[in-house]
């Protein structure tokens, strides 16, 4: 009779498969029916876990004891001098750190497993659709097209593609959404001087890993324009709007002045102003073809769920609920904001 921490790893493994596979409701929706279905808590029992590591902590307390008296004040001399005699208590601390070390993150699977399904869950309620990319190839192909994939200078990736639809009052358009992953090399050089006075300078390289998130759509009201949060330096600003709010926070730069200025009316300033408050990093580009793409720094698909698998119960009323992605939407509204602000039919 399996025990049941061995049910529990089974139905995990299970779970877990399932969870990738998965593109629909009802398929989620018997991923947690299968945990509701399951005997007993969805937790492991770290009984034995704790008692071991008791245990070894009791061998270790005891090997001490037994060489305590023998201690003398250069402890440190004495503790080289008898490494086999402390080298069961060593064994013993090491074993007793990995079992509590086992017992509060075992767990913690479980709770990956949660996020996971309600991320999966995300995606289908939004209506996305997962494509199949060669993500270095992506990027590079995007880094020719719009400058907001240039960035770092090691590695590019789009990690995450997905088509989707969004349909809002005035305007539906098709869109895709990213996860795009790169890499800052930096080199810097380490100066360091040792016990005789001797200096010795060597290189080290450091790797920063960012990421970006964001929307690709089709935009015709305006081209060739970049607006960007940040510190821009003054050669590459070539437009500033009146507003101060708006120049502490962007910068905008593109190749004719008086299409940016027709397009950076006072309502689009202002609405530029207001998502700066929800989303940090902000970049908002149109290319020469209309192709836009708007993105931030901040994590879109955030985990907001209220259960999980050790309460299937609930976490199964959850994931039928509809539930938004809502930074997703911050920036699908803006993207249907800006649309109508800059078409004269909607003035």
């Amino acid at each position: 009779m399996p025990s049941h921490n061995e049910r529990l790893r089974t139905l995990l493994d299970s779970t877990k498969q399932k969870t990738e596979n998965a593109t629909t409701q009802q398929c989620l929706s018997s991923v947690i029916e299968d945990a509701i279905a399951f005997d007993g808590p969805i937790e492991f029992n770290n009984t034995k876990v704790w008692l071991l590591s008791g245990l070894c902590l009791l061998v270790a307390c005891f090997f001490g004891y037994l060489i305590a008296p023998k201690l003398n004040l250069d402890f440190i001399f004495y503790f080289v001098r008898t490494f086999n005699q402390c080298s069961p208590i060593i064994f013993a601390l090491i074993m007793c750190g990995f079992f509590m070390w086992l017992g509060l993150t075992r767990n913690s699977r479980i709770d990956a497993l949660s996020d996971e399904i309600y991320r999966k869950d995300l995606i289908v309620d939004a209506g996305m659709i997962p494509q199949k990319i060669n993500g270095v190839e992506h990027a590079k192909k995007m880094a020719k097209v719009l400058n907001d994939f240039q960035r770092g200078n090691h590695y590019w990736n789009t990690e995450k593609l997905f088509n989707a639809n969004f349909s809002g009052s005035e305007y539906s358009f098709a869109y895709q959404y990213y996860c795009f992953h790169y890499v800052t090399e930096r080199r810097e050089v380490v100066t360091s001087t040792d016990s005789e006075g001797r200096t010795t300078t060597r290189t080290v390289m450091t790797y920063v890993h960012s990421r970006r998130y964001g929307i690709l759509f089709d935009f015709s009201f305006t081209k060739e324009i970049e607006i960007k949060t940040g510190t821009a330096i003054k050669s590459q600003q070539s437009f500033t709007p009146a507003s101060i709010e708006f120049n502490k926070r962007y910068w905008v730069k593109c190749k004719d002045d008086k299409r940016a200025s027709k397009f950076l009316k006072p309502t689009v300033v202002l609405a530029f102003e207001d998502l700066d408050e929800q989303l940090k990093g902000v970049h908002f580009e149109v290319n020469n073809h209309g192709k836009a793409c708007l993105s931030t720094a901040v994590e879109v698909f955030e985990n907001t769920r209220k259960f999980g698998l050790r309460q299937p119960q609930q976490f199964l009323s959850e994931i039928n609920e509809k539930n938004e992605v809502n930074r997703l939407n911050e920036l699908l509204l803006f993207a249907h904001k800006l649309m109508t602000l800059t078409d004269n039919n909607f003035k």
